[in-house]
């Protein structure tokens, strides 16, 4: 039984990097044979990551023409925004008043991991933990339905950060100038929870928003 669940989730954290490093491209027909054959699995594992992808809203299930990775489009880029703002201001509002100094010392430890990566420009390794920066903040909240949203938004925030980061129209000063504020927000996001300042915190989540949605229309405006 481990063996099969340790296989099932090697299987899932591969094709989810696969996804949102668009190894995998959006709209990409899955097939379970030729995926069984790259990952050296057999059909197992293979399913039961589908099943967990499309729980996470990565990939699609269409009934007569197979399995799909999700498309990104403008209105699903709409739709991602419009849900990331009032849940960060939500989260804003409970998080500084439950969150626990053995969370925000492992919100600091991946603070620095962001840092390194952002310093090495591995893009894969910074949406990663970027992403399990605003789940921790999640977490914190102590509030499982409030995790679950933030669980599928992230999802969706990976693949884009990763495509607006990674193309060559990311390189020169501009995207060292977004990284530079990134890493200022992220210590003041942790500065404003260990402070348990509400007021402050909802502040550097809409600015933080702001940023990563300013980042995400410039990259479409190039794209589309």
């Amino acid at each position: 039984m481990d063996k099969k669940i340790t296989l099932s989730q090697k299987a899932f954290q591969t094709l989810k990097n696969m996804i949102v490093s668009s190894e995998l491209r959006p709209g990409e027909r899955l097939d379970e044979k030729n995926l069984c054959s790259m990952l050296s699995l057999s059909r197992t594992p293979i399913r039961e990551a589908l099943f967990r992808l499309q729980a996470e809203n990565l990939i699609d299930y269409h009934n007569h023409s197979g399995i799909y990775v999700k498309e990104i489009s403008f209105k699903s880029v709409k739709d991602y925004f419009e849900a990331l703002l009032p849940i960060e201001m939500t989260i804003a509002q409970i998080a500084p008043l439950r969150i626990s100094q053995k969370e925000l010392k492992n919100l600091e430890g991946i603070h620095e991991k962001i840092n390194k990566a952002i310093d090495k420009r591995n893009y894969l390794e910074i949406t990663t933990q970027n992403s399990l920066f605003h789940r921790q903040i999640a977490q914190a909240t102590n509030n499982t339905h409030l995790f679950d949203f933030v669980e599928r938004l992230q999802n969706q925030g990976q693949r884009l950060a990763f495509l607006c980061f990674s193309k060559e129209f990311a390189t020169g000063n501009t995207l060292e100038k977004h990284f530079q504020k990134v890493k200022e927000q992220h210590k003041r996001i942790i500065t404003d929870l260990r402070k348990r300042d509400i007021e402050l915190l909802k502040k550097t989540a809409v600015e933080h928003v702001q940023l990563f949605q300013s980042r995400i229309t410039r990259y479409l405006s190039q794209t589309f």
